[in-house]
């Protein structure tokens, strides 16, 4: 059984918890190429919405060394990830159940153990989520941000990755990259693409334009687009409140697009779409000079 100290904002509950067998479910990463585009308020939120729908997800903070999902989720936790690495702690005894149906795997901030393991610690790592993934039906990742090996090798471990970025030409050159580096692992996951703090659907699927026409000239693929989540005045509210969006403000234009993106990554999913790797775009050549323009 999970305990832990309950946070003054009355959401640190912990309750009582056992793993049950629920079957074999999809381990979905959520990353970024650079830091500030809003990659854990998505998987938060995310996670929280297949919750919401009454499917059983782990969120698991793997954000190793500047851990905060715990914050969002309202939950003070006695036990990390570390104490599973590092002490062979059950890793049942880590995972802290909380009052909005979301279980969370938390890390810890501001340790340098955890901000760069070992290959051995990750494989460990990766046996971990593999074992876990027979009792949740979701497990959502939320990674480090930028190309650390840290970052790489915790999304290759994923069924699929959900790459955000924004519309400024700093994140769309991180996602690049971000998507040129997973492109190059033994396990080259399905990537799919979502535009974050957009001021409408068209200035999102311009940046997402933008992006996959370098991909498809010089990595000679696609990434699918799972849609973009508006930048309005719910959002820093919320973020304000440490509370989850799809909670306080479900109804929000922010908060829609973020259950949008989730139903279209789980039926995705469902359907097996996602399977194989990135989407190949036919007739590329895939060679050429990266001369990188976001205009």
């Amino acid at each position: 059984m999970v305990t832990g100290k309950k946070s003054s904002n009355n959401l640190g509950k912990v309750l009582p918890f056992s793993l049950s067998q629920v079957g074999g479910g999809k381990i979905i990463a959520v990353t970024s190429g650079k830091g500030g585009v809003g990659k854990t308020n998505i998987s938060a939120n995310m996670a929280l919405t297949w919750a919401m729908e009454g499917h059983k997800v782990l969120a698991v903070d793997c954000d190793l060394g500047l851990a905060n999902m715990d914050l969002i989720l309202g939950v003070i936790p006695n036990y990390t990830l570390k104490d599973v690495l590092f002490s062979d702690m059950p890793v049942e005894d880590a995972i802290s159940q909380t009052p909005m149906g979301v279980d969370l795997l938390p890390a810890a901030a501001g340790e340098e153990d955890l901000a760069n393991l070992g290959s051995e610690k990750h494989t460990n790592f990766a046996q971990i989520l593999k074992t876990l993934r027979q009792h949740y039906d979701y497990i959502v990742l939320d990674t480090g941000a930028g190309v650390h090996s840290n970052v790489t090798q915790i999304a290759s471990i994923a069924d699929f990755v959900l790459l955000v970025t924004t519309v400024e030409p700093t994140a769309l050159s991180s996602a690049y990259a971000m998507i040129k580096i997973l492109g190059t692992q033994k396990e080259k996951n399905p990537i799919g693409v979502v535009l974050n703090m957009v001021s409408s659907g068209r200035e999102g699927l311009s940046a997402w334009q933008a992006l996959t026409s370098l991909t498809r000239r010089f990595l000679n693929s696609e990434p699918e687009y799972f849609g973009h989540i508006y930048q309005d005045s719910s959002v820093p509210k919320a973020v304000q409140k440490t509370y989850p969006l799809v909670k306080i403000y479900p109804r929000s234009p922010s908060a829609r697009c973020l259950q949008a993106t989730a139903a279209k990554i789980r039926i995705a999913l469902g359907k097996q779409k996602l399977r194989g790797g990135m989407v190949t775009a036919r007739g590329a050549e895939g060679h050429g000079r990266e001369v990188i323009r976001w205009s």
